[in-house]
């Protein structure tokens, strides 16, 4: 089943952030999966049953599919199905954009509030495919800012979907404010604020229920994007700046780089210099 082996084809790039994209031409049969990346499930063809977590829909024509980290994905398909897997992680969508992290919030945020569900409407889903197919060139080919073009292209993919959920922020609910308002304050004080009780303080909130909240929204807990956006920092610069290990170190508030280094390593799975490496052959 063609399905099963472009799901499970996820490489890690040697610690570069991840992004996948595959053409999906898949025989009936059936998948459960649970990973901790998003995934966007588009099929442009065929018949079947998807359950995300505890809900359930049956495959339509051009029906998209929005998963977020760890969410629970089983697919039962009783025909061959046509469409795109595109398979990343949040720091892949982040860490080109320039300046603050707020479109890319702004998008998964919508998409974080929308139903699992995104049916495509006519004329978008050429537009969309057309989107889908540079991915997959660029993917496939290793020419120069190959990471940054897919980056922009799964952005302007996101933004698109955004407008075909027709959602609107006054729509938003409680959970949500809360998530709106932590990462605009972690924008502004990942360097000085690096505890969950300190961003709860500011909000009138418990460091429990914030911890909760945002999981629920996003399938992380708010201590792990305070962790990631220190780091995400830390491979912006050592990428657009070139700045050491000590450079870098100083300026997000860590006065021992060895400390610095030890954690850079443990929060992203590989050292600061090995990441510099592979983070040019990715790109």
């Amino acid at each position: 089943m063609e399905i099963i082996r472009s799901i499970k084809n996820v490489r890690s790039t040697n610690g570069a952030a991840q992004f996948e994209i595959h053409r999906l031409q898949s025989e009936a049969g059936q998948l459960t999966l649970f990973q901790n990346k998003y995934v966007i499930l588009w099929i442009q063809d065929g018949k079947g049953e998807i359950k995300i977590d505890l809900d359930r829909f049956f495959i339509e024509n051009n029906s998209l599919y929005f998963i977020k980290p760890g969410q629970a994905l089983h697919i039962t398909l009783d025909e061959p199905v046509s469409g795109y897997l595109v398979d990343f992680e949040r720091e892949f969508l982040m860490l080109f954009e320039k300046g603050s992290n707020g479109l890319s919030h702004t998008l998964l945020s919508n998409l974080y509030q929308a139903l699992p569900l995104i049916r495509i409407d006519p004329g978008m889903d050429m537009f969309l495919d057309s989107i889908a197919e540079k991915m997959l060139y660029e993917h496939a080919n290793y020419h120069e800012s190959r990471a940054e073009a897919i980056s922009s292209f799964l952005r302007i993919f996101l933004i698109y979907l955004g407008r075909q959920c027709q959602l609107k922020k006054d729509e938003a609910g409680n959970d949500d404010r809360i998530a709106n308002g932590f990462f605009g304050l972690l924008e502004k004080h990942y360097i000085d604020k690096r505890m969950v009780k300190d961003y709860a303080d500011i909000m009138n909130i418990t460091p429990g229920y914030l911890n909760k909240v945002i999981k629920c929204i996003s399938g992380f807990p708010a201590s792990y994007h305070i962790q990631q956006r220190i780091i995400l920092e830390a491979k912006r610069r050592a990428i657009f700046n070139d700045s050491s290990l000590k450079e870098i170190s100083y300026t997000l508030g860590f006065p021992d780089p060895s400390h610095f280094s030890k954690f850079f390593k443990v929060s992203s799975g590989i050292n600061f210099t090995e990441f510099k490496k592979t983070a040019l052959r990715y790109g």
